[in-house]
């Protein structure tokens, strides 16, 4: 019997197996021992666990029916509710549970009224469920959804899903696909986006295979399940995954046949923020481009502000800075609080808070540093008001990279922190790529130097995985300026030839200044010195900020192009730079590149 158990096992005897020998009466206990009451017939152990379980549940035949009806609710479950839909005599079911007790394959926990049970091992459970016969299983599901839904309603209003999955297996998709919905609805408010890309994916699943929803008149419903399903993609998945866009995708193609304006927006929309974190600019403009054909909106509405929002970003990411900051303020002025202030059901994050964030971003390359400050300040008090876990740490992410760009690396690693713990928390991936790739350079700058340069390289890897959005190309000329400083020159030069790659590829030059400046800043100052080659960096650096309008950006450059001509012996030359450049600059300790650019004129005047 050794050898059996040893071969049917796979060498590990298990304690159901070894039970289910002891039950069968092939044994007899004699003192210290046992032996067998008859010669050993064939195939008398099971070949597998869920044999010997289902061989222990048909000697408990009078008990049989509880097991499977318990195995029909789940692994765990009340008495109360077991009782409601077993509907017989209550003896009967506790004597039955007490022999399910004593067979060690339930556990009980708790004490009336809240008594509750747990199959021993999920193989149990399911050995029980499947030998009800399909009929049998569809009517019991039903009983199960119906007693959640009239008698236990807090616990359907706490867990919808239950009631969800009873209803699916019940064969009742038209209602299992509302359940799923208002479970996916109530992940969201609690910022559970895994959950809710699952509930809305079962409900978007169910839609799909038994064509609820799809006629009219409930196609408009079936086009804001898909939207729910998508945006919850949003989250969990970040905008540049490829499952976010094609959720998104079909949305649109739902949309096409809707006469709804707030639903076809939002699947526009989607669509959109998955082209631009994607770094597909061209894509995103030409859904910027349907945006304004396809919807008459009215200046001051909520459409018009999320419209040209969508604008001002895709022209931010394609360098038209000017442009970018008249859109975005246009969608600030659009902007109520009071009736706006769950804008981000329909688009994923207030309106409102992201505008500020990008207007904030536009401002300070334009050279209205003040502004662009004061604008970040705001918008962190607008998200706190508005309390949405994705826009607080949107708000947190843009401006982390707002104070990585000013070169403040206090600031950038308050709001990095702010937002990674928010990110991590409630799983999302966009998030946590920007804010882990701020926080290392931060780091970096603090002097955990090794540390912080293997963040921002982390970091950049999770931002590719999401897209290549134009914060890319200001994440790796951060991470080149942080490898040339440690004396990784060359991996720092190859840093920057990726960075202008992606601007070459995607059509995304928001950065491209900074890319050529720290370009040069490094041919001008690492081991690798390389004068003309760092002159010439700069020149193209100064050049496309004066063709975006960008003086802040331009001062840089300058500079770095005047400490250049001035080791270099050419103290002419690096007025001749910087004296235009400085124009219409006053110092300011959020500007400290003035000071500087200042302090060298002076020496140069000498």
């Amino acid at each position: 019997m050794v050898q059996q158990i040893v071969t049917k096992t796979d060498g590990v005897p298990l304690e159901e197996l070894t039970k289910n020998i002891l039950e069968s009466g092939l044994l007899i206990e004699d003192g210290n021992c046992f032996r067998l009451g008859s010669p050993l017939p064939p195939l008398a152990i099971p070949s597998t666990l869920q044999d010997s379980l289902m061989a222990r549940l048909d000697r408990l035949a009078p008990v049989k029916e509880v097991a499977q009806i318990a195995a029909a609710i789940g692994r765990e479950f009340s008495y109360a509710l077991l009782r409601t839909v077993f509907g017989g005599d209550e003896t009967v079911l506790q004597t039955a549970l007490g022999q399910l007790e004593k067979a060690e394959l339930l556990f009980k926990s708790g004490v009336a009224p809240d008594l509750r049970y747990t199959f021993k091992h999920a193989l149990v459970q399911d050995t029980a469920y499947e030998t009800l016969l399909k009929s049998r299983r569809q009517v019991l599901h039903r009983r199960i959804a119906d007693s959640l839904r009239d008698n236990f309603a807090t616990i359907a209003s706490a867990e919808p899903e239950l009631v969800a999955h009873h209803l699916t297996e019940a064969g009742s998709p038209g209602e299992a696909i509302g359940w799923w919905s208002k479970a996916g609805e109530l992940a969201m408010r609690r910022s559970a986006f895994l959950e809710a890309m699952s509930h809305f994916g079962r409900a978007v699943d169910l839609s799909d295979r038994t064509g609820e929803m799809i006629a009219q008149p409930s196609r408009t419903a079936r086009l804001r399940l898909q939207i729910a399903y998508a945006t919850a993609n949003l989250h969990a998945r970040g905008p540049g995954a490829t499952e976010t866009n094609a959720a998104f995708t079909r949305a649109r193609e739902f949309a096409a046949a809707a006469e709804e304006v707030p639903e076809r927006l939002s699947a526009y929309y989607g669509l959109w923020v998955s082209h631009i974190i994607r770094g597909e600019a061209a894509q995103a403009l030409f859904v910027t481009d349907s945006m304004l054909s396809d919807f008459q909106s009215e200046p001051g509405s909520q459409d018009y502000g999320l419209i040209e929002r969508a604008i001002g970003m895709a022209r931010l990411a394609t360098g038209q800075y000017q442009a970018s900051r008249k859109h975005l303020e246009q969608s600030i002025c659009s902007y109520i609080e009071e009736r706006d202030r769950t804008s981000y059901l329909r688009f994923g994050v207030d309106t409102g808070v992201a505008s500020k964030c990008f207007l904030a971003i536009a401002l300070w390359p334009l050279g209205d540093v003040t502004a662009a400050l004061s604008a970040s300040e705001n918008t962190i008090e607008l998200a706190r008001r508005i309390n949405h876990v994705p826009t607080f740490a949107y708000a947190h992410g843009v401006l982390a990279f707002l104070h990585l760009m000013r070169n403040d690396f206090h600031s950038s690693s308050v709001h990095s922190k702010a937002a990674l713990e928010l990110s991590l928390e409630h799983g999302m991936p966009l998030y946590e790529a920007w804010s882990s790739t701020c926080r290392g350079w931060a780091r970096w700058r603090g002097g955990d130097e090794v540390a912080g340069i293997e963040e921002m390289r982390s970091g950049i890897q999770l931002m590719l995985r999401q897209g290549r959005f134009s914060f890319t190309q200001l994440a790796r000329a951060s991470l080149a300026q942080a490898e040339a400083a440690r004396g990784y020159v060359e991996e720092a030069l190859e840093s920057i030839a990726e960075g202008l790659v992606d601007v070459k590829d995607t059509g995304q030059n928001a950065f491209a200044c900074t890319l050529h400046c720290t370009q040069g800043q490094i041919l001008s100052t690492s081991e690798f010195s390389n004068p003309g080659r760092a002159e010439q960096a700069f020149l193209t650096a100064i050049e496309i900020a004066k063709g975006q309008k960008t003086r802040s950006f331009e001062l840089r450059a300058a500079l770095g192009l005047a400490n250049l001509y001035q080791r270099t012996c050419r103290p002419d030359y690096a007025r001749s730079v910087l004296v235009p450049a400085l124009q219409g600059f006053s110092p300011s300790p959020d500007f400290p590149d003035v000071a500087e650019a200042q302090s060298l004129l002076s020496v140069l005047k000498e």
